[in-house]
């Protein structure tokens, strides 16, 4: 999925929705990805502020 970033309200809950249910995606044979502009930093304090588990890599 595509996310605004750190700063959007509704990435945030949309985020942690998926992340509620990454099992179910499991199961189906399906890896969430979630793909930002943002920058290491910022996606960082993404993954805590509201995605939890999500594997993070960054190509800049």
């Amino acid at each position: 999925m595509f996310y605004r970033g750190v700063w959007c309200p509704f990435c945030n809950i949309a985020l942690r929705a998926y992340q509620q249910a990454s099992e179910l995606f499991a199961e189906a044979g399906a890896q969430l990805v979630a793909i930002s502009p943002q920058t290491p930093i910022y996606s960082a304090s993404m993954k805590v502020v509201a995605i939890g588990s999500f594997k993070e890599k960054c190509q800049i």
